[in-house]
């Protein structure tokens, strides 16, 4: 089972959507302007909310909630490694591994694979395809983990942006 998402759109403050296999819109994504740090809602097309997304504002390294709509709830936590930049996911014990810097990396449960993302470079734009492996496994898990994941991602530059720029200043 495949998704795919437009590269760029991924922030908390804007919406896009998710498409399946045959490019046909299948959830939504809209994230919250005002909130005490970052929180996404994922809907399905008929508008009824399938997913939260809500950041940990007291926390060491980056953690993110997901409460499902059957009332499941995960937890995407970035570990502290010293090479690659791993996260895990709780209560399902999931690892996700690889080239995240560079959209290209797996969610593995052991070593059981469970989804692949990666970066596709088409003509128009980036997309991020979500490969599911598993089909055992809820979409939606794995789709607001991917979010999770490059919403941390997309702070890690922001944040970078910001240093930069104060450096440039300082060295005025």
């Amino acid at each position: 089972m495949k998704f795919f998402i437009k590269q760029k759109v991924i922030t908390w403050r804007d919406s896009f959507q998710i498409l399946d296999e045959k490019k046909k819109p299948v959830y939504k994504v809209k994230g919250e302007l005002v909130s005490i740090g970052h929180k996404l809602h994922i809907y399905d097309m008929k508008g009824k909310e399938v997913a939260t997304i809500k950041e940990k504002i007291i926390k060491v390294m980056p953690k993110y909630q997901i409460l499902t709509e059957k009332k499941k709830e995960f937890w995407v936590t970035k570990k502290i490694t010293l090479v690659n930049e791993k996260f895990k996911v709780e209560p399902v014990d999931w690892l996700i591994d690889g080239g995240i810097l560079e959209h290209n990396y797996s969610i593995k449960n052991g070593k059981k694979t469970i989804a692949k993302v990666h970066q596709k470079w088409i003509s128009i734009g980036d997309s991020y395809i979500i490969d599911i492996e598993d089909e055992k496994v809820d979409p939606i898990v794995v789709l607001a983990t991917m979010i999770c994941v490059d919403c941390v991602e997309f702070d890690r530059k922001e944040k970078e942006e910001k240093e930069k720029k104060a450096r440039k200043g300082n060295d005025r």
